[in-house]
């Protein structure tokens, strides 16, 4: 109860409540083997806790989720078409550090938006799309690394390009197959989130369609498009699995159609957060781990895919794989916005931190001071964001009680 308690002895220990048993909380409590370990463990999520991406912390986060990618490039099997040993280890290390960047990529927003309780400032158009551009991907990249007949007919098109040169290989490579599925999951969360805290809610209650039209349009042409395509391959008296036959009405380039559309949908899903965080002068809501994390693996995507075609010895394979490089481009090009967006001309971040500040003095409205005498004490006074006041009576000893903590004093 805090009776005779010394309040010069110790710092404030806090008690979590569980029945009548009480768990100490302090930091004093922790093993001092333990310190270092939470220390290292706390700067590997760094990049979901910063929303400002301050230099410290994008240059701690940047280098342990490449350490990470590195680990797991060496553990992972080799490209064994790649024909020089030493290069299949360091594309390996190149392929899963990228992986690494852009799935990790997803979940500052998705946490950040579970910390908020809110999706205010991310764009719904851009969310939307993007679940529609990875399904495109998904499919492109799984039918190249995983069908022997597209595999096939990539060769005999590629072979007939250059009958002199080595046998074309895919450059599609597992971990591009890895965060094509990764990426589709976890844009279905972005919209299960736009769900749960009120975005399409919103829309429906201001009376605006949920997804604009430019976008409407553009999904519907996509999908339409794609589907004739389909429609047209099967129905055709062709071998679709062939490239003897009516030029285009092959999977092979449906895939590569497919492939296109991703980049096209990657060039538009960008635009509706650009002038979403333009119309409301802020980038508070747009996570800039998104984007920092986008941009590195773009740019070592980029890197990979020269390097393979060089080591092959085939530079067509630069352009075997376009959606890869049509991908990275653009969300290069992209990123380099929202970065000057988020450093200059949109700096102010303060929101993020008010909107922190006030969830956590929400839970103090329930704490309750019980002198070290037992008695109540109705004349407390807690600190707010804007108080600099004390938050306890000094030099009484105590115990600050709520629902789920107590804090002896």
């Amino acid at each position: 109860t805090g009776t005779g308690i010394d309040t010069g002895a110790r710092p404030p220990m806090l008690l979590e409540r569980n029945d009548s048993f009480f768990k100490p909380l302090s930091r004093r409590a922790s093993s001092s083997f333990f310190e270092p370990l939470s220390r290292r463990a706390s700067s590997f999520v760094e990049p979901f806790n910063d929303h400002t991406g301050a230099a410290k912390s994008v240059v701690a986060g940047l280098f342990n989720l490449t350490v990470i990618g590195i680990i797991i490039g060496l553990i992972m099997p080799k490209n064994e078409r790649l024909p020089t040993p030493w290069y299949r280890i360091l594309s390996s290390i190149i392929g899963y550090t990228y992986f690494i960047f852009w799935c990790s990529s997803f979940y500052p927003q998705i946490v950040m938006n579970f910390q908020r309780k809110s999706t205010e400032g991310l764009s719904i158009d851009y969310s939307v799309i993007n679940f529609l551009g990875y399904i495109c991907y998904t499919a492109y990249t799984s039918a190249f690394y995983w069908n022997s007949q597209v595999k096939e007919m990539y060769r005999q098109r590629h072979f007939n390009d250059n009958p002199d040169g080595p046998p074309a290989e895919i450059t599609v490579e597992s971990n591009d197959v890895a965060f094509t599925i990764h990426a589709l999951i976890m844009s279905i969360i972005w919209l299960f989130q736009l769900q749960i805290y009120g975005g399409f809610e919103k829309c429906r209650k201001e009376g605006k369609p949920i997804i604009s039209r430019p976008i409407f349009i553009l999904m519907t042409l996509i999908l339409s498009s794609c589907s004739i395509y389909g429609l047209l391959i099967v129905c055709s008296n062709t071998q679709y699995w062939s490239l003897d036959d009516v030029p285009y009405l092959n999977w092979l380039d449906y895939l590569y159609y497919l492939s296109f559309m991703k980049v096209v949908i990657t060039a538009s899903k960008y635009i509706p957060q650009a002038l979403l965080n333009m119309r409301r002068k802020s980038c508070v809501g747009w996570n800039i781990w998104n984007i920092l994390l986008d941009i590195s693996g773009g740019i070592l995507s980029l890197i990979q895919l020269v390097a393979d075609a060089v080591d092959l010895n085939d530079l067509s394979s630069i352009a075997g794989n376009s959606a890869k490089l049509g991908l990275s481009g653009v969300s290069i090009f992209f990123d380099i916005i929202f970065l000057l967006q988020h450093y200059v001309w949109y700096p102010e971040h303060d929101d993020v931190k008010k909107h922190d500040d006030n969830t956590h003095h929400d839970d103090d409205e329930d704490l309750e001071y019980v002198s070290s005498d037992g008695e109540d004490d109705d004349d407390l006074e807690f600190a707010s964001s804007e108080d600099e006041s004390e938050p306890f009576k000094k030099g009484t000893g105590g115990t600050l009680r709520s629902n789920k903590y107590h804090m002896v004093v």
